[in-house]
């Protein structure tokens, strides 16, 4: 999950970087299209990389949970993820509205620091996998 946060916010860094080298560019009137759009290019595939990245991290570690579960905890970290998904794209519309550039790697900055404060704070005892049914502790088995 670190290497995932880690990369996701390089990724931000790339854009912001390549968009700021555009808009100087653009005044002095010699923007060069290929590389401006390679650098992009880069940035968009380190950002992917950085959210599949998390969201195997955060779904290996749901499904360890309760493995007899699996569909039921991937339907509410699916809804949370969306959910999630559709609040920051309001907000990033807002950002990009008032602030352009800056506002949405401010608020990807500002996203992904809770999520590094959350990481740093959470529970760090390692999730074993129970080998069989009668591994899992009692309290797992009541519904």
């Amino acid at each position: 999950m670190s290497l995932a946060l880690v990369t996701l916010a390089a990724s931000y860094v790339l854009i912001y970087a390549t968009e700021r080298y555009a808009i100087h560019a653009d005044r002095m009137h010699h923007l060069a299209l290929v590389p401006y759009l390679g650098a992009l290019a880069l940035a968009v595939v380190v950002l992917d990389v950085g959210a599949q990245g998390s969201q195997i991290a955060n779904q290996t570690r749901i499904f360890s949970l309760r493995p007899e579960a699996r569909s039921r905890i991937n339907t509410v970290y699916m809804v949370s993820y969306f959910t999630g998904a559709a609040i920051s794209s309001a907000l990033s519309t807002i950002a990009w509205q008032h602030f352009g550039i800056n506002g949405i790697c401010g608020l990807a900055a500002l996203l992904i620091l809770l999520a590094v404060v959350r990481h740093a704070l959470g529970d760090k005892q390692p999730y074993r996998r129970p080998n069989s049914v009668q591994d899992l502790e009692p309290a797992m088995l009541e519904m």
